[in-house]
């Protein structure tokens, strides 16, 4: 299975998820991986309710998944897969235990908050979160892309940091 990207939202699996993205990148497979969702069994079935038809959908923790990336037999299956993490802390964890799992990072809508200031529209970020973009572009070469929807244009993340 191919891994079209790996996408950070604190929604996890929304509509935006289940309509556009699966439709555009003829996923058939998404892989949410959070460790809080997966100990949460109630949690868990609510959010598989918004799974879409025809669109295998698994909750794991972060290490059951590095465990399922880093087998060969997955990985080698025509079908499209997407992975959805809450946080970039997430991602590196993930990145860091199965390594680099798919080419495209991409940011979903990271709003504002305390400690967090603007980078491009619609992503705010914190000086923790800053790093963790650049030391995973750096160490895994991978796209890093801030893009609400598959139409909306994408805008590389490094380049806004790097404008800033």
């Amino acid at each position: 299975m191919k891994v079209c990207f790996c996408r950070v939202d604190y929604r996890l699996l929304h509509g935006q998820v289940t309509n556009a993205w699966t439709s555009k990148y003829k996923i058939k497979h998404i892989f949410v991986v959070d460790d809080e969702l997966y100990k949460d069994d109630i949690a868990r079935r609510v959010l598989m309710m918004a799974s879409p038809s025809g669109v295998n959908t698994s909750v794991y923790s972060t290490d059951q998944m590095a465990g399922i990336l880093q087998q060969t037999s997955i990985l080698s299956s025509d079908s499209k897969a997407a992975v959805l993490v809450k946080s970039l802390e997430d991602a590196e964890k993930l990145f860091s235990k199965a390594g680099k799992i798919t080419n495209r990072l991409i940011l979903g809508s990271v709003s504002c908050g305390i400690g967090r200031s603007k980078v491009c529209d619609r992503l705010f970020l914190s000086k923790e979160e800053r790093k963790i973009v650049k030391d995973m572009s750096d160490k895994y070469a991978i796209q890093i892309e801030h893009q609400i929807l598959p139409g909306d244009t994408p805008v590389d993340v490094i380049q806004c940091l790097t404008d800033k």
